[in-house]
């Protein structure tokens, strides 16, 4: 929507950008909800004035923070070497047996991630895209189809993700 919308080469970058803040504020399971939106307008506020008002400090206590670092290493690794979308990314990690994921086996880092709830590996290749460490691009094909697929950034991995 964006590549293809109204707008110049800034507008669309600063739309994107825009994008990209609502979906790290979406996936932000930690941080008072007052104080981000707040913080958006360029507003002050004190988290403790939340009162346990919204979703993020109602589980304040029920989060605990995990070291990814190995987990995001693997999915940057498989990245490396193929074009895959988010779905198939986790599929592979997972060592789930769909048509596309079986394809490939034959990778180090196929089946690591079956520990793993489908929604972990989500939320670690979310915080991968948020911090710039992948990207999330989109081609057409020769048909006329749009695709998304993930690219590695190259920037040295260090992650800590609250569950």
């Amino acid at each position: 929507m964006i590549r293809m919308g109204n707008g110049n080469k800034d507008q669309k970058l600063r739309q994107k950008e825009d994008l990209e803040a609502v979906i790290r504020y979406c996936d932000n399971k930690t941080d008072c909800r007052r104080v981000l939106v707040l913080e958006h307008f360029g507003e002050k506020f004190k988290k403790e004035l939340c009162k346990k008002t919204c979703d993020n400090c109602m589980n304040q206590g029920e989060n605990e923070n995990k070291d990814y670092s190995k987990e995001s290493q693997d999915l940057i690794n498989i990245i490396k070497k193929s074009k895959l979308s988010i779905c198939q990314l986790i599929e592979v990690y997972r060592g789930m047996s769909s048509k596309k994921s079986l394809d490939y086996t034959e990778l180090p880092e196929y089946g690591k991630g079956k520990h793993l709830k489908k929604m972990t590996v989500e939320r670690i290749i979310r915080f991968l895209i948020n911090g710039k460490y992948l990207e999330e691009k989109t081609e057409v094909n020769k048909a006329g189809y749009t695709w998304s697929y993930l690219e590695y950034k190259r920037r040295p991995i260090r992650v800590i993700i609250v569950e």
